[in-house]
């Protein structure tokens, strides 16, 4: 591959992605995904809408968190996976890493879409 291809690939590698995060004209406009970390915990709704979705993740806590989206295997309920972390394992057996935020600093906001 030479050098003006890989650089037509990537532009329009560049180009997808920015426009796969623009809302449609004809779509109804989704609002972001937001969770809020504190050194007490996590909040968000209980659940996210299939799709393309732009997520915010704010840190109000004083320490580093750490948000991911995880899909459960069917049958496994969020309570099923919190207490496989509760009992020692760092990825519960059957959860699918869909990535997420990641690590945040304390007062720095994380997007992603």
């Amino acid at each position: 591959m030479n050098m003006n291809a890989i650089c037509r690939t990537t532009l329009i590698a560049a180009c997808l992605l920015d426009v796969s995060c623009q809302r449609r004209g004809a779509e109804k406009e989704v609002p972001p995904f937001r969770i809020i970390a504190t050194d007490a915990g996590f909040e968000a709704s209980a659940g996210v809408a299939a799709g393309l979705r732009h997520v915010i993740f704010e840190n109000h806590g004083s320490e580093i968190h750490e948000a991911m989206l995880v899909k459960l295997p069917t049958g496994m309920t969020a309570n099923d996976y919190v207490a496989g972390g509760k009992a020692g394992s760092l990825f519960p057996e059957g959860g699918l890493d869909y990535s997420g935020p990641g690590l945040t600093s304390p007062g720095e906001t994380a997007e992603m879409c």
